[in-house]
């Protein structure tokens, strides 16, 4: 929320963690179409950076939406169907199109997930990556010039855009590969 002048789209309904003085202009979204219809809107006039907090829901509404569109598109339990899982990819890279259109930065939190995997020595390591289920995460990642791991230790925050063996990172537009966030007011 230290990025230039943000508005935070809040769709995990968790605002309410926020010190009070980490606090930005907040739009509460309950569906995809809510956010098609922020984008559309006046609303983000005089904002330069989209915050959406939480990726991962996002992607839940987005599931919802194309479930609600066409049945076909989920299963019998209510998850998406390959087909389903295709067409989420492609509104997400088309919403990411829209954003660019506006010309706004645009950043996604993201949870982590941790994943088992071998070290370079053989070992058994666990891994952080972003939680952005389904094969949308590699198209996601494509598209993203910066993904980061944020550590925090007490009240310091630092954001790590070089891979490790423990955790994935990227960083295409070449900036520090160790950022310090300041603390807000």
């Amino acid at each position: 929320l230290s990025m230039p002048k943000p508005v935070l789209i809040d769709a995990d309904g968790g605002v309410f963690r926020l010190k009070s003085g980490h606090k930005v202009p907040t739009l509460r979204v309950n569906s995809y179409q809510d956010v098609l219809d922020l984008l559309d809107s006046r609303e983000l006039d005089g904002f330069n950076t989209l915050v959406i907090d939480t990726v991962g829901k996002l992607l839940d509404f987005m599931s919802v939406h194309i479930i609600e569109d066409k049945k076909s598109m989920g299963t019998s339990n209510g998850i998406l169907s390959l087909q389903g899982y295709a067409v989420r990819k492609a509104l997400f890279l088309a919403l990411l199109t829209k954003i660019k259109k506006i010309g706004m930065h645009v950043m996604f939190v993201a949870h982590d997930v941790e994943e088992k995997a071998k070290s370079m020595r053989g070992e058994d390591i666990i891994t952080h990556r972003p939680d952005i289920g389904g094969s949308t995460k590699q198209d996601i990642m494509k598209d993203i010039d910066l993904v980061g791991l944020m550590v925090m230790t007490d009240d310091d925050r630092t954001v790590y855009f070089s891979p490790k063996e423990a955790f994935y990172a990227k960083n295409s537009a070449g900036i520090e590969n160790v950022l310090k966030i300041p603390r807000l007011a």
